[in-house]
C-alpha cells in the first residue's frame, strides 16, 4: 500500500521536551499547538484495515484517544493504549468496554510499585476488557 505525504510550510512543530536529573526525576515540557484538533479530525478509515493500532491516551489528548479507541472497536482490531501514567477518562472508559484484544501500558510512581497490580485491577474492572 503506497501513502505521500505531503509537506506543510507555515506551521510550528509540535514537541515534547523531557528533563530528568540523577535521581530518575523526570519532567516534560509539552509544546503542542493545534494537536488536539488535529486528532479529532484525523481520518481514522485506515484502521478498518489495520492489523493492530497503538494509541497514546494522556490527559492532553483523551477525547481524540477516545474516538479513535471507538473505531479501533469498530474495525475488531487489537488495541495497546498507552496511559503514560494518566488515569483513564470516562469517554475513554466508555469507548473500552467490553474491548476484547487490549493491552494497556502505564506506570505508577517508583515509590508506589507495590500498588502496581491494585491500579491494574482498576483498570481491568473499568474497561471490562476481555
Amino acid at each position: 500500500m503506497d501513502f505521500t505525504a505531503r509537506a506543510k510550510t507555515g506551521t510550528a512543530t509540535p514537541r515534547i521536551t523531557v528533563v530528568a536529573d540523577g535521581h530518575g526525576t523526570r519532567t516534560w515540557f509539552p509544546y503542542l499547538p493545534g494537536v488536539t484538533d488535529s486528532l479529532a479530525a484525523l481520518d481514522l478509515s485506515l484502521l478498518e484495515r489495520a492489523s493492530f493500532a497503538y494509541i497514546d491516551c494522556h490527559q492532553l489528548i483523551d477525547a481524540p484517544a477516545a474516538r479513535a479507541v471507538g473505531a479501533v472497536q469498530a474495525a475488531g482490531i487489537p488495541l495497546l493504549l498507552n496511559l503514560g501514567g494518566s488515569s483513564l477518562s470516562a469517554a475513554v472508559v466508555a469507548a473500552l468496554r467490553g474491548c476484547q484484544r487490549l493491552i494497556v501500558q502505564t506506570g505508577v510512581d517508583e515509590a508506589a510499585f507495590a500498588d502496581a497490580p491494585q491500579v491494574a485491577a482498576l483498570i481491568l474492572a473499568a474497561t471490562r476488557a476481555t
